[in-house]
């Protein structure tokens, strides 16, 4: 009796797995995310200004407005949403040099990578 209703609980396990990755095709979304990822390229951006939009249990969802330096183009106005811990808000202060991905096709669109490693912007460039 009790092995019958581990058969039944093990097939039921299944059934819902394999129900959820039919109903849900969970393995597209990287492939997407990296197909995207291939066109983002990586540029300087000087911070403009910070603004804090959300907070949630230990990060901060914040608003930056950033103009970016691509290598050998002319620089462009950005903002980009991110959550940040309270260390690296700490440094996401006017004038800060960050590191960003933008979409060379859509430039409105920049993502964080990580802070510049020199405090000499123009070494960045």
């Amino acid at each position: 009796m009790d092995f019958t209703i581990l058969v039944f609980a093990v097939l039921a396990i299944l059934l819902m797995y394999a129900a959820a990755h039919i109903l849900l095709p969970v393995n597209k979304v990287p492939e997407i995310a990296e197909h995207k990822d291939k066109t983002l390229r990586i540029a300087s951006a000087l911070v403009i200004n910070t603004t804090m939009t959300d907070r949630r249990s230990r990060d901060t969802l914040m608003l930056l407005e950033v103009e970016v330096f691509p290598p050998k183009q002319h620089p462009f106005k950005a903002e980009l949403n991110g959550y940040f811990s309270a260390r690296q808000i700490a440094r996401l202060t006017p004038d800060a040099v960050v590191k960003v991905k933008y979409d060379p096709t859509n430039p409105s669109k920049v993502v964080f990578v990580d802070f510049a490693p020199s405090d000499n912007f123009y070494s960045t460039l």
